[in-house]
């Protein structure tokens, strides 16, 4: 049996695109933190989440905060929120407030 030059060559790309993808599809699994996948066990999960995270961020995660009453923004606390130095807000009476 003789396999011809075009044959070969044929073979040769098809098996580069499959490389190809196999690679990229890896690639996109791979950007996917192991926190964010629901997959994964939660012992897992909560792991490489808190790998990730500083100190800092892990002692604004116990930091509460309390809505006044007839408090109607939050826009004060935004930064703190962004650095990790709040953890959660209590008595949000409306999704609006929230936003």
């Amino acid at each position: 049996m003789c396999i011809s030059v075009l044959n070969l060559s044929r073979v040769a790309v098809g098996l580069a695109t499959a490389f190809s993808i196999a690679v990229s599809a890896q690639s996109a699994l791979a950007e996917v933190p192991v926190y964010k996948d629901p997959s994964q066990p939660v012992e897992v999960r909560v792991a490489d989440l808190l790998s990730r995270m500083t100190l800092d961020e892990k002692i604004g995660q116990t930091n509460q905060r309390s809505v006044a009453v007839g408090m109607q923004d939050l826009g004060g606390w935004i930064p703190q929120f962004e650095q990790g130095q709040i953890g959660s807000i209590m008595n949000v009476s409306s999704p609006e407030v929230a936003d």
